[in-house]
C-alpha cells in the first residue's frame, strides 16, 4: 500500500486528465480516485457502502442517511458534536482537502469497517457524496 501512496498523491496535484464528467467544483480528489480505481466509479456502490452496516456501526451512524443535512457523533457520554453535511452541495467546503478528506476517509472506514478501504470504495462513496445522492447523478458518468 506504501507503493501507491506517492503516486496516488501526484495524481491528485496533477488532477486527473482522464475525468469522465467535469465539474468545476468536483474536487481533485474524486479524479484521483477515479484514475486508480479498477472499475469505473458508481454512486449506486457508494451508496450502499454508506448504508453497509459492520456490527452495529454504519456510516450512517454520525453523519445520518440524508447526507444534505448534519450529522452528529456522540463525543463522551452524553456529550455531542455536530457533523456538517457531507454533500457536496449542501457544504461546498467539503473534499478539497485532497489530503485531509483521504486521512477522513482512513480514520473512519476503521472505526466503521475496521479496515482501511480500498481506493474503488473510497471513490464510488466519494462520487455518491459529490453528487448529492443516487437520485441526482444517476444518468451521469
Amino acid at each position: 500500500m506504501r507503493s501507491v501512496k506517492p503516486f496516488f498523491w501526484v495524481c491528485v496535484l496533477l488532477g486527473s486528465a482522464s475525468q469522465v464528467w467535469a465539474d468545476d467544483n468536483e474536487p481533485e480528489l474524486l479524479g484521483a480516485y477515479r484514475s486508480q480505481a479498477e472499475l469505473p466509479l458508481s454512486a449506486e456502490r457508494g451508496k450502499s457502502l454508506w448504508e453497509k452496516r459492520s456490527g452495529s456501526k454504519s456510516c450512517t451512524s454520525c453523519h445520518g442517511s440524508d447526507i444534505t443535512q448534519p450529522g452528529e457523533m456522540e463525543v463522551l457520554f452524553f456529550f455531542t458534536r455536530s457533523i456538517p453535511p457531507m454533500a457536496l452541495s449542501a457544504n461546498t467546503d467539503r473534499f478539497h482537502n485532497a489530503e485531509s478528506a483521504d486521512k477522513k476517509f482512513d480514520r473512519n472506514c476503521m472505526r466503521v469497517f475496521q479496515r482501511l478501504c480500498t481506493l474503488q470504495e473510497k471513490g464510488d462513496m466519494l462520487l455518491y457524496l459529490v453528487g448529492g445522492g443516487v437520485e441526482k447523478i444517476s444518468g451521469a458518468r
